[in-house]
């Protein structure tokens, strides 16, 4: 299969393995950026794609014949293709070389300036291991801001929040990769931000993802995907407002092993509410969730989100009924307008 442009890779290996097969050229280093514009805000956790394709928008209108980066590495770990690796990319001007023999270059979807977004989870994971492919072929990973312009650094990018010393050591595993944690999460030693869909088939999965996620749930620990540990995913769906499928697929491992929100105690409307990782937490969104007559969890997940979507499809600004496609725009979110025409008088 040739390279193609858009393409949607869950991790850097299956990424790897795909740009190896479809690999016509000498790389020779690896450029790290940040894309600064779009920020983490902007991702939603399935817009992959239309984040990517404004980009491209945009570097063509700078006169660009198509999107500067080989990769686009999103929040949730996810690598989308872009310009042919087989292409030299527009990293910084003088150091893109030719097609024959040319830097990969790689951007990460955020603002990592001090004070803005965070580079960690399974973003970090992912642009690690891609830098790390590079570093194991002695290759040099260099940050945009250290491809100097007159002598003299361009950009800050990929940030200054972000440490080259820091990343490096993350790349040559001087320092392991952290795993995400808080009140609400239960530590997995060595969890590996596992992402792999799990099931209960026949025969049965068996491997350290089925181990972490049965250590995750607290029950037995067989390394098998077995009917106890899908009753158990279900279970656990079911109080996080995920639907009960008994499968674990990605938007899933997020909310097991990402931080889950701290619980906000304000019943009434101060913030946007809407399904994104990490989860929402609150008695706003309980009360939410009585309104729509949905299973009262305290979580804005799955479900929460399709009933605010059909509300506002079938309800004016106003909360009164109306026929389909005459409603509130279905965005599934909660904003100010949603949450007065669901509570009047607020």
């Amino acid at each position: 299969m040739a390279w193609s442009y858009g393409l949607l890779f869950d991790n850097a290996e299956a990424f790897l393995s795909y740009m190896q097969n479809n690999l016509s050229t000498s790389l020779d280093g690896c450029h790290v950026h940040h894309t600064y514009r779009p920020e983490h805000k902007n991702f939603k956790g399935n817009n992959h794609k239309k984040l990517q394709d404004t980009m491209k928008k945009a570097h063509k209108a700078r006169g660009f014949s198509t999107i500067a980066q080989h990769i686009t590495i999103f929040p949730d770990g996810k690598i989308m293709t872009g310009r042919n690796v087989n292409l030299t990319p527009a990293s910084a001007v003088g150091y893109n070389q030719n097609n024959a023999k040319h830097p990969f270059m790689f951007e990460m979807i955020g603002d990592f300036d001090k004070g803005n977004d965070t580079l960690e989870g399974k973003q970090l994971e992912t642009a690690v291991k891609i830098a790390r492919y590079f570093d194991k072929k002695g290759k040099k990973i260099l940050f945009h801001r250290e491809l100097l312009q007159n002598g003299k650094s361009p950009k800050s990018c990929p940030g200054t929040g972000v440490n080259k010393a820091w990343f490096l050591n993350l790349v040559r595993e001087k320092t392991q990769l952290p795993v995400p944690e808080d009140d609400y999460v239960i530590k997995v030693a060595n969890h590996k931000l596992y992402n792999r869909p799990l099931s209960y088939k026949v025969p049965m999965l068996k491997g350290n993802d089925v181990l972490a996620l049965q250590e995750r749930l607290q029950i037995t620990q067989d390394h098998l995907f077995g009917p106890n540990t899908r009753d158990a995913v279900i279970q656990w769906q079911q109080t996080h407002d995920m639907r009960d499928t008994g499968r674990v697929y990605y938007g899933v491992w997020d909310a097991l092993f990402q931080h889950i929100s701290k619980k906000d105690n304000n019943r009434f409307y101060h913030r946007k509410l809407q399904y994104v990782t990490p989860l929402q937490r609150g008695v706003d969104v309980s009360r939410l969730q009585k309104r729509l007559n949905v299973p009262t969890t305290g979580y804005f997940g799955e479900v929460t989100d399709e009933a605010v979507r059909i509300w506002q499809t079938n309800h004016d600004e106003n909360g009164r009924p109306v026929e389909d496609g005459k409603g509130l725009a279905i965005t599934g979110v909660v904003d100010q307008q949603t949450w007065s025409a669901l509570f009047p008088g607020e």
